[in-house]
């Protein structure tokens, strides 16, 4: 099965309210063949998952105004849709209860490339 650096089709849809922290991720999928899309808030994610089937969500945890705990709450996903949540800092007990809200996995900022690449590899190969 061909990998997500292979080329594979994958679908991402990345939430962060860094401007650097889009692009570079959009670059970097993109560059491996994803499908990317970016938005810069949690409402405007939750908006855009009622139109779009996404297969991978990268979410960041913590943003103005509605923030990632809110999107894991109000977002209405399909169960195949993996959500990733992006973050420097989370207490266990906040974690947990995002776990059992539906966030599959998460990656600590900062983050490398092969952090994300064999995150993605395992999505993309399901």
């Amino acid at each position: 099965m061909k990998r997500l650096t292979d080329g594979f089709d994958i679908k991402v849809l990345i939430v962060d309210d860094d401007q650097s922290i889009l692009s570079a991720l959009s670059r970097v999928l993109k560059r491996w063949g994803a499908k990317v899309e970016c938005v810069d808030n949690a409402a405007a994610a939750a908006a855009r998952v009622e139109d779009e089937r996404y297969d991978v969500i990268l979410l960041d945890l913590r943003m103005p105004g509605k923030d990632g705990v809110w999107f894991v709450g109000n977002a209405e996903l399909p169960d195949e849709t993996k959500v990733v949540l992006m973050t420097a800092y989370i207490p266990d007990d906040i974690l947990t209860n995002l776990f059992e809200a539906g966030v599959d996995e998460y990656l600590e900022k900062p983050f490398s490339c092969s952090d994300l690449t064999h995150l993605l590899d395992r999505y993309a190969a399901a």
